[in-house]
């Protein structure tokens, strides 16, 4: 445990209440004086960011090999409760063999909006699974 050895912190709400807004408070007085006497500036941030959030892998890639299978995957849950907040007449439009998945990927949302209504449903799937797995036992 990282605090096996030492003193623990105090656990008196009132004291952390206390130093915490102190410290806010004397960061607005350390910022009106630099105000004040003129220094503006602020750090730079050298690195770049380790990744986005879609680019772990290619989703291109991912929803040509997969398009037919997460298709009637998901089309085949008609009484879903997800369909309440995803277009289906949208996502069969995406996700129908005549679209080019090449034209899509320009608009970049559509690729990953169709990836997280699928990962909803097989998120759905594997979770009733799950229960009825466990509603059997009983």
């Amino acid at each position: 445990m990282p605090r096996d050895k030492g003193h623990w912190l105090s656990q008196s709400p009132v004291t952390h209440l206390i130093n915490f807004y102190s410290y806010k408070k004397l960061k607005s007085v350390r910022q009106r004086i630099l105000n004040i006497l003129g220094s503006y500036s602020k750090s730079v941030k050298t690195s770049k960011r380790l990744h986005l959030q879609t680019d772990m892998f290619d989703l291109t890639k991912w929803f040509e090999a997969r398009r037919e299978q997460m298709r009637e995957f998901c089309l085949d849950k008609k009484d879903s409760f997800i369909w309440n907040f995803a277009e289906r007449r949208l996502f069969e439009k995406i996700t129908s063999p005549a679209s080019d998945p090449a034209e899509l990927s320009q608009y970049g949302t559509y690729i990953s909006t169709v990836y997280r209504i699928a990962t909803l449903f097989y998120y759905e799937s594997s979770v009733k699974e799950t229960y009825s797995n466990q509603s059997n036992r009983w």
